[in-house]
């Protein structure tokens, strides 16, 4: 296994998706307006495609590797859960497996 400079190891994918789960939960959190934070359903979409395709940006930084913008869903997120959840897999997908 290496190391990057984050202290995650390529091969361990629970620390890989642990990282990439609090990464995206904060980042999140920076980018979606306070009203729309919570887990509900709302009608209009809580982090847009556009959104989620310039939070891959983090994810390059902590993995040290270009992440593909296939790994953000079509149409984006409308809860914080959704978000994180399958932004999360679809990366240790990638990461690990090397599938998107």
């Amino acid at each position: 296994m290496t190391e990057h400079d984050s202290g995650v190891q390529v091969g361990d994918s629970a620390a890989i998706k642990a990282s990439i789960e609090q990464a995206l939960a904060d980042v999140f959190d920076e980018k979606v307006d306070s009203p729309f934070k919570d887990d509900t359903v709302h009608d209009d979409f809580v982090m847009d495609s556009l959104t989620a395709v310039e939070c891959l940006s983090v994810l390059d930084e902590l993995l040290d590797r270009k992440m593909p913008i296939s790994l953000v869903k079509k149409g984006g997120y409308s809860t914080k859960d959704e978000f994180v959840s399958e932004l999360t897999q679809a990366a240790v997908d990638f990461v690990v497996e090397g599938t998107s």
